[in-house]
């Protein structure tokens, strides 16, 4: 180094320490089970964290072997980011098998020197049900009335199909067990003329639930459609499958869907969250194979402390969450009882400095009143020794939590059922078998709606009517009926259901849909 006019050099000695670039990608290896072939998956989330001393750029993601492009990169928030140690991003992707066989793809995420290579293997499994038997078809015989003019015999009845079932199977693909997923079927009068829907009937099984149903025993104007949700919950591990019959009230017009699924025991699985990592994005993910739109249970995929878990006396740490299908959602200190509101109910980061070793439960609920919650525990090394303990009740509260994990069993409606017709007097009201928990005690949340009166036509004397829904109440009691008076007025179209709730917070699944009639007396 020359200084000035000196002719003499001087030397500047400079010093720094290598460090290697650590980071991980998780999970290590991502399967998507088996899915219906041309229908695309639920979309997965696969984290890489910078786990080193030092900041790098990723340079860019890549999929390898990807055949067919069956697996594709939804959302990149890793390629061109500067990752700060501790500082993690997301990757997104989704599979759509195009033919029933065993798929495998390489992730592969690039530094910016191009030394640096992580890798995590992709699988999935196309499949294909079965083709659904042909269901046996009633025709009627129709006997000819002998008059004095004994008209000619009436034309054999025509048994071309008036409404469309979409779609004829569905394979929920790989479940964990416990973990409720709804689809939609989508029923449609092809015909001309209306058409009055029997009631549908799921074949018998412990693993399959109807859900949300507009369409038994409702009258369909031509090219109207109604829908029912069929809820896929796997108590064991293991391949299940039932069927779900739906057709018009004269029996001329039936169709089955096959209904596919794999329970799958999630302690076993690689995908389980990675503790203490933060998450980002907060998009979630959506199933945009079935074309419809179907409601789900609140679903919690992340729930970390960033930096850490462990902290020092006066420590600040950020509490990140990521949520789908959530329209509430708030933390909890179990300990002091503190209410943390969340800026939004899909995903973000909120700073807590505790004072003392305590555990978080992020609280989402959905517009059913469904509730899910997830704990994180965060210790304070150096607490101060008069700290306070946990009350009794706070202990009682805790102990009910961890001891109850199984939610109510679905309370049974028992009055008015469906497509049943009610008086809309001040005595009317809504009954329903008690649920059971292991626990104890039960609360039941209740929604009523009315559907509005978009197109009317006169059936035998009553007036039916097809139009939006519109919740009228949803009310909370321990008691196993809800009076009527007030809420319900003639001539309209009702339907109600209820959802039991157990001390721990456990949500059943709702009942289904019953349906009734409201007339003058």
């Amino acid at each position: 180094v020359n200084i000035g006019q000196e002719e003499e050099a001087k030397t500047l000695t400079l010093r720094g320490v290598g460090a290697n670039v650590e980071a991980e990608l998780y999970p290590n290896a991502m399967t998507f089970g088996q899915q219906l072939v041309a229908e695309q998956s639920q979309s997965r989330t696969i984290t890489f964290r910078n786990q080193g001393s030092v900041a790098f750029m990723v340079s860019e993601t890549m999929l390898r072997d990807n055949a067919e492009d069956v697996f594709t990169l939804e959302k990149d928030h890793c390629s061109q980011q500067v990752l700060q140690p501790r500082d993690s991003c997301s990757l997104t992707f989704a599979f759509a098998p195009t033919d029933p066989t065993t798929y495998q793809s390489v992730v592969q995420v690039v530094d910016d020197t191009g030394t640096e290579i992580w890798s995590v293997d992709l699988t999935g499994t196309g499949i294909q049900l079965p083709t659904p038997e042909p269901v046996p078809v009633r025709v009627p015989v129709r006997v000819p009335v002998h008059t004095v003019s004994s008209p000619a015999p009436a034309p054999a009845p025509t048994l071309s199909s008036r409404i469309q079932v979409s779609p004829n199977a569905i394979a929920f693909g790989e479940q964990p067990l416990n973990a409720p997923m709804a689809r939609t079927v989508t029923v449609t009068n092809t015909a001309s003329q209306p058409v009055i829907l029997d009631e549908s009937i799921l074949s018998e099984s412990t693993m399959f639930t109807q859900g949300r149903d507009t369409c038994s025993t409702m009258r369909l104007a031509p090219d109207d459609s109604c829908e029912i949700d069929v809820v896929f919950q796997a108590r064991t591990a293991g391949e299940h499958s039932a069927s779900l019959i739906v057709g018009d009230n004269s029996g001329d017009d039936l169709h089955r869907v096959v209904l596919g699924g794999t329970g799958v025991d999630a302690a076993l699985s690689p995908e389980s969250p990675l503790p203490n990592m933060a998450s980002s994005g907060s998009d979630s993910g959506t199933n945009s194979g079935s074309g419809v739109t179907t409601t789900r249970s609140p679903k919690i995929h992340a729930f970390n402390a960033n930096p850490a878990t462990e902290l020092q006396l006066t420590d600040t740490t950020r509490l990140c969450y990521e949520i789908t299908h959530a329209t509430q959602a708030h933390m909890v200190n179990e300990v002091t009882g503190e209410q943390i509101e969340l800026p939004t109910a899909s995903a973000g980061c909120v700073p807590q400095t505790p004072e003392r070793s305590t555990t978080y439960t992020l609280v989402a609920t959905d517009e059913a009143n469904q509730v899910v919650r997830q704990r994180l525990d965060v210790t304070v090394v150096g607490s101060p020794v008069g700290s306070p303990v946990e009350s009794p009740v706070e202990l009682e509260r805790e102990s009910e939590m961890e001891s109850d994990q199984e939610p109510p069993t679905v309370p049974v409606a028992i009055a008015p059922t469906r497509g049943s017709t009610v008086y809309c007097t001040n005595t009317a009201r809504l009954e329903w078998r008690s649920a059971t928990d292991n626990e104890g005690p039960i609360t039941y949340t209740v929604t009523l709606q009315r559907r509005e009166a978009a197109a009317a036509a006169e059936d035998e004397g009553v007036t039916l009517v097809s139009g939006a829904w519109v919740n009228l109440t949803t009310q909370t009691t321990s008691e196993t009926q809800l009076d009527l008076s007030g809420l319900i007025t003639p001539p309209f179209t009702y339907r109600w259901r209820v959802q039991a709730i157990d001390a721990a917070g456990h949500t059943s699944q709702p009942s289904a849909w019953a349906q009734f009639w409201c007339i003058s007396p």
